[in-house]
């Protein structure tokens, strides 16, 4: 009976300790679980904020333009009132679109305009611009001697492009479709209508596109009809814009029903060919924010030659005289139908240089290599980024197989003590 009390009484003892074992492996497990469970709160934290720090604004990219929304609330400014600030592209007369709502800022930028810069890799063009938030200069310190925070948050955008057509990217003319560089001209069965850029007054040599030209120089135009009939052209209405689009919003009337805007020093050049070739000159002038870019763009009528039509006169005086059919408007009305409209043309992309800085090779230095800088930063910032990302996961990483490593081995020694006792 003794040894039968003796082996009871160990027996207890053994299960007492057992189960002693178990609690205290339970809990040191439970300990291990709940540090790998906020180590790994802490990483992923930690990675939502690099992510969440792109997530605030978004980025669209087209084939002429790159458009950023930004969301309000997160912009980093210590006053509530966006208006205090100023918000633009690299070229700080870009600023927000009238798109921009309640929640979101929106700003547009062209290819060739607000400052944007264009890498050419080879089969793509990959276009570079910034966004900053700056303060007004109106809430500036009286105090020159106080500093002051002038920019409060920057926003890089970057769009890639397929390169459709080989534009030199020298003068900001950053365009990817060859349509967008030639020139656009109307045809019928009978005649084919166009306008040409020449390089000077002579009109003996025409440019090919996309064509420079210096702001102090003259635009040298000639609207052609390639006929054998005896036809003549006419333009009714001509402008530039600054797209190739003739219905941008942004533009400069030429010549608005036959008569010439004085403003550009028009100039009716003698006609050549019979009249099959119009020729006119005017002063040379450039769109704001636009790299230098213009199109010109002409509604010309085609008349018979000696045609007394009112849309066959050219010139701002008002022609009071009824039209007058003749011989030859009876004799070709195979081209009445021809003759009852006018003909949409324009010229092909024309780059006006900026004269000042052509004289200037340092200052054009002196802006590529600060530009060249701000990208360099830019670049810098995400590589960090990037950096930061892989320490991050590798640091996470490690600490999840350390973590499990130790309860792996553990486990294994609290098996091995409870099978030596």
């Amino acid at each position: 009976y003794k040894s039968l009390s003796e082996k009871a009484e160990a027996e207890s003892q053994f299960r007492c300790q057992k189960q002693y074992q178990t609690q205290q492996f339970l809990q040191m497990n439970s300990s291990r679980n709940m540090k790998i469970l906020w180590l790994s709160i802490i990483c992923i934290s930690s990675l939502s904020m690099v992510v969440q720090a792109k997530s605030n604004f978004s980025i669209e990219c087209d084939t002429q333009k790159m458009t950023i929304y930004i969301l309000k609330d997160t912009i980093s400014i210590p006053e509530s009132d966006i208006s205090q600030y100023n918000i633009s592209w690299y070229d700080s007369t870009c600023g927000q679109s009238e798109k921009s709502n309640e929640t979101h800022l929106i700003l547009e930028a062209g290819y060739s305009s607000c400052g944007t810069r264009a890498i050419d890799n080879g089969n793509d063009v990959t276009f570079k611009n910034q966004v900053s938030v700056n303060l007004n200069t109106t809430n500036a310190y009286k105090n020159n001697l106080l500093e002051r925070i002038d920019t409060f948050a920057t926003y890089s955008v970057e769009c890639n492009v397929p390169q459709g057509v080989n534009v030199t990217h020298e003068h900001g003319a950053n365009i990817t479709k060859a349509d967008l560089v030639e020139g656009v001209s109307s045809s019928t069965d009978q005649f084919t209508v166009s306008m040409n850029l020449h390089k000077d007054s002579n009109f003996n040599e025409s440019l090919q596109y996309p064509a420079v030209i210096d702001r102090l120089g003259r635009f040298n135009l000639e609207l052609e009809i390639d006929t054998v009939a005896e036809l003549v052209i006419i333009p009714r209405n001509c402008h530039g814009t600054l797209t190739s689009s003739r219905d941008d919003g942004i533009r400069e009337d030429l010549i608005t029903d036959g008569c010439p805007n004085a403003d550009h020093v028009f100039k009716k050049e003698t006609a050549a060919d019979s009249g099959k070739k119009f020729r006119f000159s005017l002063n040379v002038f450039r769109f704001k924010n636009s790299n230098g870019m213009v199109y010109i763009h002409c509604s010309a009528h085609v008349c018979l030659k000696n045609s007394n039509e009112t849309k066959c006169q050219f010139g701002c005086e008002q022609n009071t005289r009824r039209r007058r059919r003749s011989v030859e408007d009876t004799a070709l009305t195979s081209l009445n139908d021809d003759l009852s409209k006018d003909y949409d043309i324009r010229t092909g992309l024309i780059i006006i240089t900026e004269n000042s800085k052509a004289n200037d090779p340092a200052g054009t230095d002196n802006q590529a290599s600060s530009n060249d800088g701000q990208f360099f930063q830019t670049t810098t910032n995400i590589i960090l980024i990037a950096i930061t990302l892989v320490m991050l996961t590798f640091v996470c990483s490690l600490l999840v197989f350390v973590g499990l490593r130790r309860h792996r081995n553990g486990s294994g020694k609290n098996d091995t003590k409870m099978e030596m006792n």
